[in-house]
């Protein structure tokens, strides 16, 4: 948990690595963790574009995902549509590990603290 000004900030971080075939098995898993834990931001790693659209569809009464074409592979970030608006988005270059990695970010406004917060 992270402390705004005001009211706490829970954020999530996961790993979805799954090939097509593999994705069946987990899909429930990996959304029904995110719907669990309930957090108001949640990092993906390794959402590739054959798993990334169930998901946003999976979490789209709840949640609004921003994705990143920046690289290899898509880490995208979901955030509480109730909660915040997105003012920005985009990624930088990191380091080179056999292809480019990236560090992706949003700009969000929390409509509950009333104030902006970066998330990378």
């Amino acid at each position: 948990m992270v402390m705004t000004s005001h009211i706490p900030l829970e954020i999530l971080t996961v790993n979805v690595l799954a090939t097509r075939t593999s994705w069946n098995d987990r899909r429930a898993g990996i959304v029904n963790k995110i719907k669990e834990a309930d957090p108001d931001i949640a990092g993906l790693q390794e959402a590739f574009e054959s798993t990334r659209p169930d998901i946003e569809y999976d979490l789209q009464d709840e949640y609004t995902m921003v994705p990143f074409e920046a690289g290899t592979y898509d880490n995208p970030i979901l955030f509480k549509t109730d909660r915040f608006d997105i003012t920005d988005s985009g990624y930088a270059d990191g380091a080179f590990c056999g292809f480019m990695r990236t560090v992706n970010w949003v700009r969000l406004y929390d409509n509950r603290n009333n104030e902006d917060m970066a998330v990378s």
